[in-house]
């Protein structure tokens, strides 16, 4: 038997919702090989941990990784420089960075930290904003899924620090110099973004969905459309589910 921890987290509202969806993807994606899923569950911090036993296990659980990503668990299982992805977590909780979750349980809990310093360098032309100045103006709520670049991992002190890796620091920049306004929705599954749509009848406003993670979606918004309105409309229909307007005009003049 092989047990993995996937880069999936699941949170919110509609987590138990969401959570059965993905149940049921996952039996759909391993249905062709020689394995039976023995537990999917969810750790204290909503990551999912699937257990596999079967002929091709190792197969299954090697495509697990690649098709969902990997969660990084231990502490001493990070080596420097590497890429990952993860969630914010507690973005306000201190003042001089974003935490981000990437799945690390072992000795203890330890997020790691994305200094200020480093998020103007590398988001503002070096200028430099408060924390909520960025948070705001970049979605960067809790559990927003970002891509970083471990930069120093301390293991006596169990410390993590990162960076934006290049390419997230480059999806940034195209959302930027996009002129279309994004509506950024964290915690509600594609089909529950697409049904709120349909039932606000908003679709005639929106280019496309972007996938930005199981739980977490960008809405590009036609051009000239605010997403603040668009917001007021579908929110009604995802109680519960923060939504966050991203608009590039804001961020050019900030």
């Amino acid at each position: 038997m092989v047990k993995t921890t996937l880069s999936q987290k699941f949170y919110g509202s509609k987590k138990i919702e969401a959570f059965q969806q993905f149940q049921t993807i996952l039996h759909k994606e391993l249905s062709n090989i020689k394995v039976k899923v023995k537990n999917i569950t969810m750790n204290r911090r909503g990551w999912i941990q699937v257990e596999i036993i079967g002929e091709d296990e190792i197969a299954a659980v090697n495509y697990l990784k690649s098709k969902f990503g990997k969660a990084h668990t231990t502490l001493d299982g990070l080596c420097v420089p590497s890429t990952m992805r993860g969630r914010v977590i507690s973005p306000r909780k201190v003042g001089n960075g974003i935490c981000v979750d990437i799945g690390v349980s072992s000795p203890e809990m330890v997020d790691a930290l994305i200094p200020r310093n480093k998020l103007c360098a590398q988001l503002t032309n070096g200028m430099k904003h408060s924390i909520d100045h960025i948070i705001n103006h970049y979605c960067l709520h809790e559990y927003f899924p970002l891509e970083i670049l471990l930069t120093k991992v301390d293991f006596k002190k169990n410390r993590i620090e990162a960076e934006l890796s290049e390419s997230q620091r480059k999806t940034f920049i195209e959302w930027i110099n996009f002129d279309f306004e994004r509506i950024v929705i964290l915690g509600s599954t594609l089909k529950q973004v697409e049904h709120a749509i349909r039932r606000s009848k908003m679709g005639h406003f929106i280019i496309k969905i972007d996938e930005l993670g199981f739980l977490e979606h960008s809405i590009i918004c036609k051009l000239g459309v605010d997403a603040p309105g668009i917001i007021a409309k579908i929110g009604r229909f995802l109680f519960g589910v923060p939504l966050c307007a991203f608009s590039p005009k804001k961020l050019r003049k900030s």
